[in-house]
């Protein structure tokens, strides 16, 4: 159990524009107490600026030399951890968080930590088998964040129907990225009245969207992380407050995210509605029932999703241990050869956006 009443939240990968959006979010809410900034990268501009906002959450200011008295005190005592990647390589980010969980089961072992990835379908998986070698076997801690598909989801389904998006709740299954992620159209609240062709255009809206973020930001790029940064920061933040009041014990808080989970036998995990209690996890919403389309949908992403696990199960040890990390440079959307079984080789098995 936790000893403080002060509510701390740590964001590791805070300079980064996903990060720098979650922390400005963030510092405007009333109910944490704390928010602590963390990046390998200079962090002194962002903590001034994040100190001149008048709110009453305070910023903690680590001016230590050592960045890993720097990372210590950025989470000791932190009950919320939201780690944000945007590496253009999939090795990159698999090597950081080989990095991290030690510091984070060695100085917050019962934070609940929140994933923002482009490839959180593997990372997520990888990040449990570490801490299983850890000696911690608590998956209820541990979320993909998958908010930024129900912003999306909710304000398609909110124009269609001519209702504010706030009122609008589109249930999600399946992964956690553009690709894998399935909107259930057919039971959206308050009105599902959709026809397939209004079903098929919300949709594909929701699979390009990345897409056309790059376009409309003339972003010639392979790496199109950063042009969705802005409301993919504000939708984690949005998960990450949720988090908040469910530490803080109350009751009804209600998210969808990408957690181990055996609701469908083929996968071990999956993006599920969930209620949320202090320690996490606390109850398996279960499954909306799905038209044909939406089962169709999802037993076409299913082979991905189990690739993108069985990798970041395979992910531990040996494999990053540095035996592979940078013999290359693998990028996510790469070709994956599946009869390669080397980390190195696999790694480009992230997820393509493209």
């Amino acid at each position: 159990m936790y000893t403080s009443k002060i509510l701390k939240v740590t964001i590791v990968g805070a300079t980064g524009k996903t990060g720098k959006s979650l922390a400005l979010t963030l510092k405007q809410s009333s109910i944490i107490d704390e928010l602590a900034v963390y990046d390998t990268n200079p962090i002194a501009g962002l903590l001034l600026e994040l100190s001149h906002i008048d709110s009453r959450c305070k910023t903690i200011c680590c001016n230590m030399e050592s960045d890993k008295r720097r990372l210590e005190h950025a989470l000791t005592g932190a009950k919320v951890v939201v780690i944000t990647l945007e590496y253009q390589y999939l090795y990159e980010e698999a090597h950081f968080l080989k990095m991290l969980i030690p510091q984070i089961v060695n100085y917050c072992p019962q934070a609940l930590v929140a994933l923002v990835s482009r490839s959180t379908n593997c990372l997520l998986p990888m990040m449990f088998e570490l801490y299983k070698k850890l000696g911690i076997y608590e998956h209820g801690r541990l979320f993909g964040i998958t908010n930024l598909y129900s912003i999306r989801a909710n304000n398609c389904a909110s124009k269609t129907i001519g209702i504010s998006p706030e009122f609008i709740s589109v249930p999600l299954i399946g992964g956690c990225s553009t690709k894998t992620c399935i909107p259930v159209f057919s039971h959206t609240r308050p009105c599902a009245n959709f026809s397939f062709e209004e079903t098929l255009g919300m949709t594909q809206i929701m699979q390009t969207a990345d897409y056309r973020l790059a376009q409309a930001y003339n972003d010639t790029s392979t790496n199109i992380v950063e042009s969705s940064s802005v409301c993919t920061g504000f939708a984690a933040a949005r998960f990450c407050i949720s988090l908040c009041k469910a530490v803080r014990s109350e009751s009804g808080i209600f998210e969808y995210a990408y957690v181990r989970c055996c609701l469908i036998p083929e996968l071990k995990y999956m993006t599920t509605l969930m209620e949320l209690g202090p320690h996490g996890l606390q109850k398996y919403m279960g499954l909306p029932e799905l038209t044909n389309q939406e089962c169709t949908s999802l037993f076409r992403v299913i082979p991905e999703i189990r690739k993108s696990i069985a990798l970041g199960e395979s992910g531990v040890g040996d494999a990053i241990s540095g035996r592979y990390i940078g013999v290359g440079r693998i990028a996510r959307n790469d070709t994956v050869n599946s009869d390669k079984s080397k980390w190195q080789a696999r790694c480009g098995g992230g997820e393509s956006e493209r």
